[in-house]
């Protein structure tokens, strides 16, 4: 990904605020992941925040769709990764 495709760490911060307002639960690593730039732009940060409202509010198989997509545009996003390998061993 170039340089100028990833978020500022002001995005960075917003993309934060936003994945706690929606309630996603981050670990500390993948907070401290995101504040440092985890390899995918605001689009994508806010596709991954949009998959785990889905899994949070109870649909795990949509909230899996979503994570697939993400990894798959995004393949330099380890914390959808992450998430994604999660949810399918809870299936």
């Amino acid at each position: 990904m170039h340089a100028a495709t990833r978020p500022s760490a002001r995005g960075r911060q917003l993309a934060l605020k936003i994945l706690q307002g929606l309630g996603a639960h981050l670990d500390s690593g993948e907070r401290d992941r995101l504040k440092q730039g985890s390899g995918a732009d605001l689009p994508h940060l806010m596709a991954y925040a949009r998959a785990l409202d889905l899994y949070d509010r109870g649909d795990r198989r949509a909230a899996i769709s979503a994570l697939y997509e993400v990894v798959r545009q995004a393949p330099g996003f380890p914390q959808a990764e992450q998430s994604l390998s999660r949810m399918r061993n809870r299936l």
